[in-house]
Formats: C-alpha cells, structure tokens, sequence
C-alpha cells in the first residue's frame, strides 16, 4: 500500500454554504384582500368593477381589430402578388411582341407574323379569367 505524506502547508477549507432562504410568506387571498376595499368604500368597487369591464371589452375590440387587420393583410398579399405575376405575364408578351416585330419572324398577314404574340396574350386573357 502507498502512503502519502503532506508535510507542507495545509489547503485552507472552503467556506461552509449560506443557509437556504426563509420560506416566503404565502400571497393573501382575494378575499382577504379585498375585503377592507368593499367595507370602506362599496362604491368604490363598482368603480374598479365597471372600469375592468370597460379594459375587458377594449382588449377584445382590439383583438377583434387585430384579426381584420392580418386578414386584410394576407388578402393584400395576396393581391399583389396575383398583380405582380400578371405583370410579369405582360412583359413576357410585350418582349415576344418586340421580337416579332424587329425579327420580322413569321410570314406576311398580322396572324402569321405575330402568332406568338396572339398566343401569349390569349394565354394572359385565360389566366385573368379563372
């Protein structure tokens, strides 16, 4: 067996941990509490009763107006980006337009010459009709 011999100075000891808090008091009841409000003054708590009603019903208009609100803005969303695709249809048609025009691509008659231009466009009238 080894034995070990500490001859020099010995470590100090760690402190010893602080005690463990008070247990808190426990919150009064509701009725504890508000009973001297009611025996001082019974006015008094239809006043904080009608005003807690008048907080209640402004929370929910505010709810309420807070749902119209997103639905609102996911319709918007949802136009706009409806718009932006038919715009972008638009230019799609416009750019196969300056092609047939400046390529001269396609016979002689308009529905020769721009049959591409035609079919785009009749493309564009059956997207906005769905």
């Amino acid at each position: 067996m080894l034995e070990v011999h500490n001859d020099g100075p010995s470590l100090p000891t760690p402190p010893p941990p602080p005690p463990p808090p008070p247990p808190s008091p426990s919150p009064p009841s509701t009725a504890a509490t508000s009973s001297p409000v009611i025996s001082v003054n019974p006015s008094l708590l239809a006043v904080i009763l009608d005003s807690t009603a008048a907080l209640l019903s402004l929370v929910r208009y505010y709810f309420d107006l807070t749902t119209q609100t997103l639905a609102l803005l996911a319709a918007l969303d949802l136009a706009l980006g409806a718009a932006a695709h038919r715009h972008d249809q638009l230019r799609s048609v416009l750019d196969c337009f300056e092609e047939e025009r400046m390529g001269n691509v396609g016979g002689e008659g308009v529905k020769t010459r721009y049959k591409e231009t035609i079919a785009e466009l009749r493309g564009f009238k059956e997207a906005g009709i769905r």
